[in-house]
């Protein structure tokens, strides 16, 4: 594969019928690539192997079994970066997909539900006013 990093970006965005789906942020050559899924895919989305609850190393170590989907990246024959989600064993019909989000997306995710909780509050409290 070529040479990039890849993970979730935090960027909801309405999707067709709809459903809802994240932006994923890929840094190749220097440049920030971000792409959508496509929802009529298949298998659109994956689940995070461990979820925002990070801070326990044995507990992730042990929901790492889980994982089978790995970003994947190839260039096409212009050499622009085509970014995918590779199975990394077999995933039964039905079978849900597990990917690493990667602890940068959920600090961003706890970021942000923070900043929500506050607006909220803030909202709250200027309507009892």
């Amino acid at each position: 594969g070529s040479s990039g990093r890849a993970g979730p970006g935090r960027r909801p965005v309405a999707g067709s019928q709809g459903l809802r789906a994240y932006e994923v942020q890929f840094i190749w050559q220097g440049h920030t690539l971000v792409s959508t899924p496509d929802l009529r895919a298949p298998a659109p989305m994956a689940n995070d192997f461990c979820g925002p609850d990070r801070s326990a190393s044995r507990l992730k170590r042990m929901a790492a079994e889980r994982l089978n989907l790995r970003f994947q990246s190839v260039l096409d024959s212009w050499g622009r970066p085509f970014l995918f989600l590779l199975a990394t064993r077999d995933i039964p019909a039905g079978g849900v997909g597990w990917l690493d989000y990667g602890d940068a997306y959920w600090e961003n995710w706890w970021h942000h539900m923070r900043q929500e909780a506050s607006q909220e509050a803030s909202q709250e409290a200027s309507q009892e006013a």
